[in-house]
């Protein structure tokens, strides 16, 4: 009597062919992983150039603002002048 293998070899190639198929997706979840990653470490390159450029607009303020009070000191300091000449 032989025996049928068929049935056998057809569930052997469907499981080969669903370790394959387990196999792309793992890679493809390990590619999407690392996308991540890398947009993450884009996202934390970007906060930190944020950060920077508020740093240096707020030392940019604190520049305007000192100007602003020697000018003022200027303008108090010519006023007296012309009272004085007047």
């Amino acid at each position: 009597m032989v025996a049928d293998t068929a049935p056998a070899n057809t569930a052997a190639a469907d499981a080969a062919e669903a370790a394959a198929l387990v196999a792309e997706v793992a890679a493809l979840a390990a590619e999407v992983a690392a996308a991540v990653a890398l947009a993450a470490a884009d996202v934390a390159l970007v906060a930190a150039a944020l950060a920077d450029v508020a740093e240096a607009v707020a030392e940019l303020a604190a520049d305007v603002a000192d100007v602003l009070a020697e000018l003022a000191l200027v303008k108090a300091d010519e006023a007296e002048v012309a009272a004085e000449v007047a």
